[in-house]
């Protein structure tokens, strides 16, 4: 069921390289799927409950061109949550086979299969990352450590039931903050000048923001390198 970690965690020295063009790739191609994701959920007829920051940031999303789209999808983290900072969430599932009980709670979300599919990738990529480095996998996915540790161990076959039946965990992150999306929609829409901040900086500004709140930072870092 869960395979044998093997541990290739990288230095902080080589930080630099977790954020170059070619190790985020995969990243850049989830939040590139989130993007279209939520493009999609605007179209969707009104009748249908459809993602409510889809309808908050209809205008922005229309006036995006591909290269805004890009521009927006190369952030350094993703722009996808599925809780990785709740622990007990996760070990819960991966000990239950059953499926979730459908409640009103999950009004909103994506349609099954774009949503699973969506699942599956986020997912999976985020437990690669954390057999390649915690540190990373913590900074890119808002993962605690105790969670990195738990998806560096996760078998494929265990990641897929995860998103099969848990699919609508993986939902736009900041999805109740429509503000935040909206200032990085008019960054995105046209280059920056020099000097202003990217829109990977921002972003990156709130997650360390919130990773510090749920877990202090040093305290993070001793438990990633015990």
């Amino acid at each position: 069921m869960i395979a044998a970690p093997e541990r290739h965690d990288l230095e902080i020295s080589d930080a630099k390289s977790w954020f170059g063009p070619d190790s985020m790739a995969p990243v850049y191609a989830l939040n590139e799927l989130l993007l279209s994701l939520l493009d999609a959920e605007r179209l969707r007829p009104a009748s249908e409950n459809r993602v409510q920051l889809a309808l908050e940031l209809s205008e922005g999303m229309q006036r995006l061109d591909a290269e805004g789209h890009r521009r927006l999808a190369s952030c350094p983290i993703a722009l996808v949550d599925a809780g990785f900072l709740d622990e007990g969430r996760w070990h819960a599932a991966i000990a239950s086979s059953a499926a979730p009980t459908q409640t009103e709670a999950l009004r909103g979300r994506f349609p099954y299969q774009a949503a699973s599919r969506l699942a599956l990738m986020a997912l999976t990529l985020a437990s690669t990352t954390s057999q390649v480095s915690l540190e990373r996998a913590c900074l890119v996915f808002g993962m605690s450590p105790g969670c990195a540790r738990l998806f560096a161990r996760l078998s494929l076959p265990v990641l897929e039931s995860l998103a099969e039946r848990h699919a609508d965990w993986v939902r736009p992150r900041w999805e109740h903050r429509p503000r935040v999306w909206q200032t990085m929609l008019e960054l995105a829409e046209r280059p920056l000048p020099s000097g202003v901040p990217p829109i990977g900086f921002r972003a990156m500004q709130l997650q360390l923001g919130e990773l510090a709140l749920a877990t202090p930072i040093c305290a993070a870092t001793r438990q990633i390198r015990r």
